[in-house]
Order: C-alpha cells, then structure tokens, then sequence
C-alpha cells in the first residue's frame, strides 16, 4: 500500500504566522521524483523471475491445449486414411463411406485452437510454436493481371481494406520485374505478391487481412489492364495449399487417392509435432521444478531461470509485469489477480 508523504514545508498553522517554504527549483524537484520512484535491484530482478515464472506456467498450459488438440486430430486422421484406403479398395462407390470421410474432412476444416486468444494451431495444422507464425492465405485476382506485360505505361489504384495503394506499371516491362514492383507497393497494405513458375501471379495475406478481402479488392486503371476512368470490385480466388483440410477432395476415384497421399504427410507432419510438443513441455516442466524448489541456491535458481527463459516464446511479457510492479508498488497475488 502506497504509503502517503506529506511536506511538511507547505503546512499552515492557524495559531502561527504563515512561513513561506523554500522555492525548490525544477531540476532539483525532478531529481528528488526520480530518486523517490527508485525501484532497489533485487526487486526488479525479483519481479522478473516471477515474470518468468508465470509466462512459463502460462506456456505450459498453452501447450496442454495445443497438445491435446493434436492428438483428436491425430486420431481423426487415422481414421480418415482408413477410410480412403476402403474406398479407393472399393472403387469410391460407397455413399456411406463416402459421408463419413466428408464427415472426417469437415472435422479437420472446422478446428480453431487456441488459448487467452492467441491461435496455437494455424488452418493448416501446423503448430504455431517457437515463434512461428500462422501460413499466409493464397489468392489471385480472377479477372486482372497486374504483372502482364503492356505496351502503355498505367496507374493502378487499389482499396485495401484501409489502406489506399496506388502502383505505377511501367510498359514493356518484364514480369518479374512487375511483380517486385506490385509487391513492394502492396506490402504496405499487407500483402505480398509473386510470380510461379508457369508465370501467374499469386498474392499472400494473414488471416485477418484476409477475411476484409476475399469478399473483393476496389480497384481502377488507366485502360491496360483495367478500363479507363471506371472503379470496380475485382473479385479474389483462393488457392489451397495441400496441408489445408479443405484442398482434401473425394468426388472422384483419383482424388481419393490424392487425398489419401496428404492425409499420409499430415499424419507424419502431426506427429512430429506431437514428440516435439511433448519434449519442449518435458523441459519446461523440469525447469519449472528447479525454480520452485526451495532447495537450489540463487545461482541454481538463476541458471534455471535462464534456461526456461530460452525455451519460451520471445514476447514482451515479462518486460510488462516488471513495469507494472514497479509502477503501481503491488505484490505478486494482485498481479496474478489481474492475469486470471
């Protein structure tokens, strides 16, 4: 509790004559704040080796949910290559198999994991630890190819969800060169762009981003490759990566097969992931025990801290619980009153 201090200098009696305190100057009134915010040492590195003791236990969780997640998912896909195998056996003439690997399918599509908000599993499943971020949602205009080439310079203006972006595309030009021009100007709106090898662009967005834009892009030209003076909707084509549950088809014979060979990769993808979750969660835990283990000396708790620290995730949070220690004077059961 925030202990108040009263100078003493500014008090006035009623039964004395007023006595007017010293003028302090600025310097001197700042240097005495600043001595009296002060926080010692050895509590701000307290505060930080709680911080880091309750982002790990924070992570541990994280990676519980994560963990069992995978292994539903694991399950669903072992199922799910059982029953390709049957119908591809049979020659994909079974309805009801037919409904349930759909049924399968769709469990996989539908997955949304995460914890306190943060996404632990991406569209793709992959696990989203260690710093890795979600893949990119792919798309290509369906009716407009900014990277062809054109005998007349233009101007293409584009309305990405906030941001406004205009390109120059310059004439007979090369499509790489375009492509590292609508790139670099559509990178400021969150969007990268490049060129495949057959020669058709393919754009590139986080999944925020992309559920603004797969309803369409407002776009106007100068009469190459948009008409002149007329501002339109160009509409977007997701394309799906083979690791998305949704690329998965089984209308037909041959697709059973294709899908059975992804689901196959999946399956050794998932379980990669799985020992390598297991094994990280195994250390954290470990480290976890010899930071509240009573019986370590400063230096042991110090290295384990240490080690613990290079197993997280690098984010700002324990710089966030030092501050907020610091500046508001409170004790560890108020800030973990404010973290639940």
């Amino acid at each position: 509790m925030l202990t108040p201090i009263t100078d003493t200098g500014n008090l006035i009696r009623t039964d004395a004559k007023p006595v007017q305190a010293p003028l302090k100057s600025e310097p001197q009134q700042a240097e005495r704040m600043t001595v009296a915010r002060t926080i010692p040492e050895h509590r701000l590195q307290s505060y930080a080796k709680w911080a880091n003791v309750v982002q790990a236990q924070h992570l541990i969780s994280a990676n519980q949910v994560a963990e069992q997640a995978l292994t539903q998912m694991l399950k669903q896909l072992t199922k799910l290559k059982k029953q390709l195998e049957m119908a591809y056996s049979q020659g994909g003439r079974d309805s009801y198999l037919s409904s349930q690997m759909q049924s399968s399918i769709e469990y996989l599509m539908l997955q949304d994991v995460s914890y306190q908000g943060r996404p632990l599993i991406d569209h793709q499943l992959n696990l989203l630890n260690q710093g890795r971020t979600p893949a990119k949602f792919l798309f290509n205009f369906k009716s407009v190819e900014l990277t062809s080439v054109k005998p007349v310079d233009e101007r293409v203006s584009l309305q990405v969800a906030q941001h406004s972006v205009s390109i120059f595309l310059p004439k007979q030009v090369g499509q790489d060169s375009l492509s590292q021009l609508v790139d670099e100007n559509l990178a400021k709106a969150g969007i990268r762009a490049r060129l495949l090898n057959s020669g058709e662009a393919i754009y590139s967005c986080d999944k925020e981003l992309w559920q603004q834009v797969q309803s369409g892009i407002v776009m106007s030209g100068q009469g190459q490759r948009l008409p002149a003076g007329e501002t339109r909707t160009i509409r977007v084509q997701e394309v799906l990566n083979w690791q998305d549950p949704r690329d998965w088809q089984i209308a037909t014979i041959q697709q059973v097969k294709q899908t059975e060979a992804k689901v196959l990769k999946t399956i050794r993808k998932v379980e990669k992931q799985l020992a390598e979750l297991k094994a990280s969660q195994q250390a954290m835990m470990g480290r976890m025990t010899e930071v509240n283990s009573q019986q370590n000396n400063e230096a042991q708790i110090q290295q384990a801290l240490q080690q613990l620290q290079q197993q997280m995730s690098r984010t700002p949070f324990v710089n966030q619980v030092t501050s907020l220690m610091a500046q508001a004077n409170v004790n560890r059961n108020q800030v973990a009153g404010i973290l639940k």
